[in-house]
């Protein structure tokens, strides 16, 4: 069971839910029962809804007024929307850092990123390999030291890991094909290669996931 402690109570319930959302505890579509948690944890109703709301807005939750808040159901319009406005992300961020002379601070990034997505490649599960996968892309947000960029950016995050656990869950994925590409990108960032390393971002995000109805 889990214990809820003196720290903000809201916080705590967000970590708690999303934590069984991330870890296949809830599944996707399941609804959550507000006065069951409520019991469970041994708290009001209320942090528990201020939790809800603020996992609503990493589009983690839905909340309808009559059937309540749910785990999203994902679908591959979710999928191919949310890649594809990590795409403009990270090749603006390209952009920014080409821009501004960051290139070396995101070469240093993404390789320091890359050994650690490398490290739990075989032993790591879904949800830890999929966090050090989208840490790889974080670092070219984190070179443009942007702190508006990147707040956009975390935005998606949460969404994100979701859909990659799923697709490890689902698909037979290839960890190390995935490492190869980001490989790729860094050479052709490293060696000043531009449009090579663009049209490497597109490709990294160009698969589709099908989801059964």
């Amino acid at each position: 069971m889990a214990i809820v402690n003196k720290s903000p109570l809201k916080n705590q319930i967000y970590d708690i839910i999303k934590g069984r959302i991330m870890n296949s505890e809830y599944q996707l579509g399941e609804k959550i029962n507000i006065k069951t948690l409520s019991r469970e944890l041994g708290v009001s109703t209320t942090p528990i809804r201020d939790a809800l709301t603020l996992l609503e807005k990493e589009s983690l939750v839905t909340i309808n007024l009559y059937a309540g808040p749910q785990v999203v159901q994902l679908n591959s319009t979710i999928f191919r929307e949310t890649f594809d406005a990590v795409l403009i992300l990270l090749l603006g961020g390209y952009e920014y850092c080409l821009n501004r002379d960051r290139i070396p601070i995101l070469t240093a990034l993404l390789s320091e990123s890359m050994d650690a997505q490398k490290a739990v490649a075989d032993t790591g599960s879904n949800r830890v390999f999929a966090e050090a996968t989208i840490a790889v892309d974080t670092a070219l947000m984190t070179a443009c030291n942007n702190m508006h960029l990147m707040e956009i950016y975390n935005g998606t995050f949460a969404l994100q890991t979701l859909l990659l656990i799923h697709d490890y869950q689902t698909h037979d994925y290839d960890r190390w094909a995935n490492i190869r590409e980001h490989e790729m990108i860094l050479n052709a960032i490293s060696s000043g290669e531009s449009d090579k390393a663009r049209e490497l971002l597109k490709m990294h995000y160009a698969r589709s996931i099908l989801f059964a109805h």
